[in-house]
């Protein structure tokens, strides 16, 4: 996460010069190169960790590392689809932690997974609002820039009413699975 989060900044800093200046790249306190080179050192930690642990864990840790680097490089500009990688690498991560130590997936896991997802889903449609200044610089086609802030207001509480539904279900079906909690 803090590699591909590094790399997010080197490679979007002429972006964030616009939309976050305070980031560590903007407002000089590090520079593109060392930006570049402080990922690399964090993604071999990362990815040398991951290979310690169960097999599983290892593809589902790997898989979401070049998913993320994936979304820096190439998939950012297409707005949505992007939104849809943050939220699932975000969301992965209640997965992947549980991975480290089971190697089948919980309904209750995939089901905080899932409210995840649509938590970080709309807050990442939200701050495309915020971001539209910058974005357009590099051609990101955001809902926001797209159809509009409204449009992405609206598909932002959507994604809210998604994640309290899901969120619903996921304590039901917790409820019913575990006797201490049943109806």
């Amino acid at each position: 996460t803090a590699s591909s989060f590094t790399f997010n900044d080197y490679i979007d800093y002429e972006v964030d010069f616009i939309n976050t200046p305070q980031r560590p790249i903007p407002s000089g306190r590090m520079t593109r190169n060392e930006a570049f080179r402080y990922g690399i050192v964090l993604g071999i930690a990362g990815v040398a960790a991951t290979i310690l642990l169960n097999p599983v864990a290892l593809i589902v840790g790997l898989t979401v590392y070049a998913l993320t680097i994936f979304y820096s490089v190439k998939v950012k500009v297409y707005g949505f689809i992007g939104n849809i990688i943050v939220a699932l690498s975000i969301a992965s991560y209640f997965l992947f932690g549980y991975l480290t130590i089971n190697s089948n997936i919980d309904s209750n896991i995939a089901g905080i997974s899932g409210i995840c997802f649509f938590y970080v889903l709309g807050g990442e449609v939200a701050q495309s609002i915020a971001d539209a200044e910058g974005d357009k610089l590099r051609g990101v086609q955001s809902i926001s820039i797209v159809r509009g802030p409204r449009i992405a207001a609206f598909v932002t509480s959507l994604c809210y009413i998604l994640m309290a539904v899901m969120g619903a279900y996921t304590a039901l079906l917790f409820g019913l699975r575990d006797n201490r909690y049943s109806l």
